[in-house]
């Protein structure tokens, strides 16, 4: 019984880590894309229409951005809390994929890693769709290796 809770528990903790160690870090000056992704979420939440940069990326990351900023303004620590909350939810089909790959305790090093691995903790606070697309992307190959190509796709 102590094995079988030991390792949600540890799961648990280090996606806790994780979310922690991000939301101390999401405060920096924006960089060129991540001020032009919030002029496009500024253009979409005050009805501005659609602007060129929209294109650049997939959109919805910016469509949901826009939706959630939409009653509270385009701050973009908030849109940074978007993408740190895709960066953390990644970390479930990521320990998945190493549990089946591998093993558990393989498992737990490798988010452990992750989680307190400097350019990917910087990474994840970005004002950019890569959390999102991360996220989506592990629940691609997990399904895939699972043996259901029709929810990886």
């Amino acid at each position: 019984m102590m094995n079988k809770l030991r390792y949600p528990v540890l799961v648990s903790s280090i996606i806790l880590l994780a979310l922690l160690v991000r939301v101390y870090q999401h405060h920096h000056i924006l960089m060129g894309d991540e001020a032009q992704n919030m002029l496009t979420i500024k253009a979409l939440v005050e009805g501005g229409g659609v602007r060129d940069y929209f294109f650049k990326h997939p959109p919805l990351f910016t469509i949901l951005s826009a939706a959630i900023s939409y009653p509270f303004g385009d701050n973009h620590l908030l849109v940074q809390g978007i993408s740190i909350i895709f960066s953390v939810l990644s970390f479930i089909p990521l320990y998945l994929i190493m549990r089946r790959i591998f093993d558990n305790r393989t498992a737990i090093v490798t988010l452990l890693s992750l989680a307190i691995m400097p350019l990917n903790v910087n990474y994840s606070t970005w004002v950019k769709q890569d959390p999102m697309l991360l996220f989506f992307m592990l629940w691609s190959v997990y399904f895939y290796i699972t043996d259901r190509p029709y929810k990886s796709g």
